[in-house]
């Protein structure tokens, strides 16, 4: 039995999508963007990226077995399209490109919802630890900057210019500085560390493209409190295998989502 893992928010823009579509239980994606470790199809000016399970998985994600993710990521990049077929409860999908068929016969939903283990708040894990940033956060980690007291405070304008400050900071499709707040969004999903007006604001900057495609899909997500698996293992868990898997991500992803968790994670601390 072949199955593929399905992000929430995937399984939301699919059903939109079909809503609008004349193809009965079809929707057709165009390609984003292809590299190594996975591919982005566009939907709706929306995203939805194609990987294996190797890198966890992602609330707007369809994640597979490595030999399947190959077999489509080399039939997709011939086509450049993939249709997808699924019935209305998403129990079963099939993708079809470049004339060959995938066929899934489970859909296992990424819920993406996050619970922070109670104990790693009050552990010292979070003290000293260097992390190989693709910007210095040294300042952050050591609360002595004030563009991130700004992301903190309750002043709309203050809000505005410390998140004009880190989106889209740094190379990638993710970069330095929209990691770094998607993990410390991860963190205020559960304790509500910034104020109100923060997600808000971070949405109209999204809207403006103030970053990449790729970047404003993730940043979404956690407005939505729908974040990776890589980071839910890693706030619920704890394990020394978590820890190391979320910092394997990407170049420096993870090191850079970790020093946003770390802030964060000091600044319950003090609350």
């Amino acid at each position: 039995m072949k199955s593929v893992k399905i992000g929430s928010l995937v399984k939301k823009m699919l059903s939109v999508s079909l809503v609008h579509s004349s193809m009965k239980n079809e929707i057709e994606l165009k390609v984003h963007s292809v590299f190594q470790s996975g591919f982005n199809m566009q939907i709706d000016n929306q995203l939805i990226f194609i990987g294996n399970l190797e890198k966890g998985i992602t609330p707007f994600g369809l994640h597979m077995e490595t030999s399947e993710f190959l077999r489509l990521k080399e039939a997709v990049k011939m086509e450049k399209k993939l249709s997808v077929f699924f019935p209305p409860t998403f129990h079963t999908m099939t993708l079809l490109a470049n004339g060959e068929t995938f066929h899934f016969d489970e859909v296992e939903e990424h819920d993406g919802n996050l619970t922070i283990h109670q104990p790693f708040v009050e552990s010292k894990k979070i003290q000293g630890i260097k992390l190989l940033t693709g910007l210095d956060f040294t300042e952050e980690l050591e609360e002595n900057s004030e563009t991130l007291s700004c992301l903190f405070s309750t002043n709309e304008e203050k809000i505005e210019r410390g998140l004009t400050y880190y989106l889209g900071r740094g190379c990638g499709l993710t970069p330095s500085g929209d990691d770094f707040l998607v993990g410390l969004l991860s963190v205020d999903s559960h304790f509500n560390l910034l104020d109100s007006q923060f997600y808000p604001i971070l949405e109209k900057l999204l809207h403006e493209r103030r970053t990449t495609d790729v970047s404003t899909m993730y940043l979404r997500a956690a407005l939505q409190k729908k974040f990776s698996s890589l980071i839910i293992d890693f706030l619920s868990q704890t394990h020394e295998s978590s820890f190391l898997a979320l910092l394997a991500s990407g170049s420096t992803s993870g090191a850079d989502t970790m020093a946003g968790i770390f802030v964060g994670m000091k600044r319950t601390l003090k609350t």
